[in-house]
């Protein structure tokens, strides 16, 4: 029987989706697998894969970034519905992580995405605003997020990865510092920073070196301590040696659940993102789904 797959593609992505969707589109045809190309709009893309599920479609495909790929997965979720991946993003993170990055060729992208080999990721879940919202990278609250929030479609479109640089340094040196108070279980941390990571990728080719791995059943909880201005320059370099982690001023906890609030001090509302969406402010929850995603991934070896 030939199977048949749905891809949806976010028109708006990176600068390749087009062309580089087709190519896979055409090389799994060539495989036996029939593809049927579907564009989202916005807010369409949950709606787009629920209905794929309940047409029967083998395996849903995300022809677009991570937040994209988070919405469609938001829609998936306990499906049993396979969910590959076409990186035509801007960071590509959950590609990279998964080593279906947009180095490899049309071919051997739709090799993987044909055998369809599965990993069960349990993603996270962000409870805010009596609303869930999924990620399946990392979600984020202080500088990461002030940035994703000013980050608008047309910068993306023109700087790639380096819209979100910019408006870090900006936010780094003009912006306001945030003030965040997580609870962990008994614990109470005081951070400017928060990170909750369920791969190791971050931004793309950034890596924050915490251990974390899809499969893990924890989340990753990095704090930043409260800091000047000045010395947040020093964890973004360390995130660009892949040592974010394990530095000095970071406290790394690995738990279930974490409850996180806008502190006394913060000078404005804290916003959230959800693997580079803004999905509101705090206060919110983060905690493990009970249901999982199977996530195409290359065969090991």
């Amino acid at each position: 029987m030939t199977r048949r797959y749905l891809i949806i593609r976010n028109p708006v992505s990176g600068r390749v989706g087009k062309g580089l969707t087709r190519a896979v589109a055409a090389a799994l045809g060539g495989m036996g697998v029939e593809t049927e190309i579907t564009e989202t709009g916005p807010g369409t893309a949950t709606r787009q894969a629920r209905e794929g599920v309940a047409a029967g479609y083998d395996a849903i495909l995300v022809a677009g970034g991570d937040g994209t790929i988070r919405e469609v997965a938001k829609g998936m979720l306990g499906s049993g519905v396979p969910l590959g991946v076409i990186p035509v993003g801007t960071a590509n993170s959950l590609a990279r992580e998964t080593d279906m990055g947009p180095a490899h060729s049309p071919e051997a992208l739709a090799g993987v995405l044909a055998a369809a080999w599965t990993r069960s990721v349990f993603p996270g879940i962000v409870t805010l605003d009596g609303r869930e919202e999924i990620f399946l990278e990392e979600a984020g609250a202080g500088i990461d997020s002030l940035a994703v929030e000013a980050v608008t479609p047309r910068l993306k479109q023109i700087f790639g990865p380096m819209a979100y640089v910019l408006k870090c340094a900006q936010q780094l040196f003009l912006g306001p510092n945030v003030d965040i108070e997580v609870r962990i279980g008994d614990r109470r941390i005081a951070a400017g920073w928060f990170i909750a990571a369920r791969a190791d990728h971050y931004a793309g080719w950034l890596r924050l070196g915490s251990g974390v791995k899809l499969g893990d059943d924890e989340l990753v909880f990095l704090m930043v301590h409260r800091s000047r201005r000045l010395e947040f320059v020093g964890y973004l370099w360390g995130l660009l040696r892949g040592r974010f982690g394990a530095m000095e001023g970071v406290t790394l906890v690995r738990a279930g659940e974490a409850h996180i609030s806008a502190g006394d001090g913060s000078p404005v509302p804290v916003p959230v993102q959800a693997d580079g969406d803004f999905v509101g402010h705090a206060p919110f929850t983060i905690r493990l789904a009970d249901q999982s995603i199977d996530l195409i991934i290359p065969a090991p070896m």
